[in-house]
């Protein structure tokens, strides 16, 4: 198996574990009575820093605490996290569809954006013709 299946996999058991362990919160803290839109930002609060540890340790193999990467990584769960709140608001709310198969589906196309987007702008492998010289006499 090559490096880049192996990667799918590791992000396809991370994702399986983060989402689920979050759906089913959700669906327990919505079951206790909380609204859909508090249960989503309380479960994205608590999975938010192990998401970023398994992805940048396990899925990725990176093992740095990049600042930067850690931003982008925050600012793109912040962005998936508020498109979840609009289409929770429209399909739930103004449409009428049940919250749970809703969030069900949403988690499950975020997810395949976000490796995307993990894959190619936040965790990408950097080459040494990538790097910029460090010394201020080089091009």
């Amino acid at each position: 198996m090559d490096n880049a299946m192996r990667e799918i996999l590791r992000y396809i058991v991370v994702g399986i574990t983060v989402n689920l362990s979050g759906y089913l919160g959700y669906l327990l803290l919505t079951y206790w009575g909380a609204e859909p839109k508090l249960a989503i930002t309380l479960m994205f609060a608590s999975f938010l820093p192990l998401s970023f540890y398994w992805h940048n340790r396990f899925t990725f193999s990176r093992h740095n605490n990049a600042f930067k990467a850690k931003i982008h990584f925050v600012v793109l769960n912040v962005s998936v996290y508020l498109l979840n709140l609009a289409l929770i608001y429209l399909l739930v709310d103004l449409l009428g569809f049940g919250h749970q198969w809703i969030q069900l589906l949403i988690t499950f196309f975020m997810a395949v954006l976000v490796y995307v987007i993990l894959k190619f702008f936040i965790f990408k492998k950097v080459s040494f013709a990538d790097e910029k010289p460090i010394s201020p006499i080089s091009k």
